[in-house]
């Protein structure tokens, strides 16, 4: 992650939100004792999905208990019924 001054990010606001768009890597940007970040719109997006997903009571132990369970004993996405391609 880039750390850069309040004074930078003012001059260079435009070049930091292509930036940070393109890359998806944020941007702390530090005055004094305080600091903010600059994000993109899909990581922002990203986080507050995980947030929700997380505050599902027993969804983090269903999901461990999930990917301990021996392959031989899942059922494949034919089985299910899912119809998704691969590349």
């Amino acid at each position: 992650m880039t750390t850069i001054t309040l004074e930078k990010a003012r001059n260079d606001l435009e070049g930091l939100f292509d930036r940070v768009n393109r890359t998806q890597k944020r941007v702390k940007i530090r005055a004094k004792n305080r600091c903010a970040y600059l994000i993109s719109q899909e990581e922002l997006d990203g986080l507050q999905e995980t947030l929700e997903i997380c505050a599902i009571p027993g969804l983090k132990e269903s999901i461990i208990e999930g990917l301990n369970e021996p392959r031989e004993n899942c059922m494949t996405l034919e089985e299910l019924g899912w119809d998704i391609p691969y590349e």
